[in-house]
């Protein structure tokens, strides 16, 4: 005998991104930097994050140009 169920599920996510708005220009934009399965995981990516960005001041240039490794 064959049983197909289908099912529905929740799914929690941790997402890091980051926003930067220009007064100047009356701009902003939102990245997303990456996606955890671990809160824990991604508040130390974002706190990592914040810490290069207060040595480096936004020339993000210094950052790699892909998201982190998601775990």
């Amino acid at each position: 005998m064959r049983i197909v169920e289908f099912r529905v599920r929740p799914v929690t996510r941790w997402i890091v991104t980051r926003y930067e708005n220009d007064s100047e220009t009356e701009s902003g934009s939102l990245e997303t930097l990456g996606e955890y399965s671990n809160e824990w995981y991604a508040k130390r990516v974002k706190n990592a994050l914040e810490s290069h960005e207060k040595e480096h001041p936004p020339e993000y240039e210094s950052l790699p140009s892909h998201p982190p490794p998601k775990d």
